[in-house]
């Protein structure tokens, strides 16, 4: 027996942004939707110019969280701005694919553990998992650097109870498995 799936994307960045991520996750969204599967987007609004709410490629957009004037701040503050809309619409999904869990990750983990959901993370780039993306280009002395880690620890630690994980290369796959989860997750 085919069932359709009802697969929530939670990412970061979505078209009408161009970087890399949002082109991937824009295509996977309409690929898994032309497969005949229902897509709902749950994405940071970068621009206050682009819509809270639309339909792109016949998939529902939503758009929360504050706009790129608040930098990283506002960026940090997205882990609260997704989860209300999440839980608003859960009927909607049964599934949530996280692409790019630096910051959305760990929230979105913990949200769908306790609404009994599954969770995929899918990281968009090397060191994303383990953190180093940011420890390696941070100039972090002392406190910050300690801050940082213990920041890394527990994310890692909540994103570690994910359901399971999609690598787009060797790479991010051995970085996956580097961190103790096993290769069949």
């Amino acid at each position: 027996c085919w069932c359709a799936m009802k697969i929530c994307f939670v990412t970061e960045s979505f078209y009408p942004e161009i970087d890399g991520g949002a082109v991937h996750s824009r295509l996977l969204a309409e690929t898994i939707h032309d497969a005949g599967h229902e897509v709902l987007v749950v994405t940071r609004r970068p621009k206050r110019s682009y819509p809270p709410y639309e339909v792109i490629s016949d998939c529902p957009v939503l758009r929360v969280g504050l706009d790129d004037r608040y930098g990283m701040l506002g960026r940090y503050l997205g882990m609260l701005t997704i989860l209300p809309p999440l839980i608003k619409r859960r009927r909607q999904y049964d599934t949530v694919l996280v692409a790019a869990p630096r910051i959305l990750g760990a929230p979105v983990v913990v949200l769908m553990k306790l609404l009994g959901k599954k969770c995929v993370i899918k990281p968009d780039s090397c060191g994303e998992m383990d953190g180093s993306y940011a420890l390696n280009t941070l100039a972090l002395g002392g406190l910050k650097a300690a801050l940082a880690k213990t920041y890394f620890s527990i994310r890692n630690f909540i994103l570690k109870r994910a359901d399971a994980y999609v690598a787009i290369s060797s790479v991010i796959s051995n970085e996956i498995c580097n961190m103790g989860i096993d290769v069949r997750r």
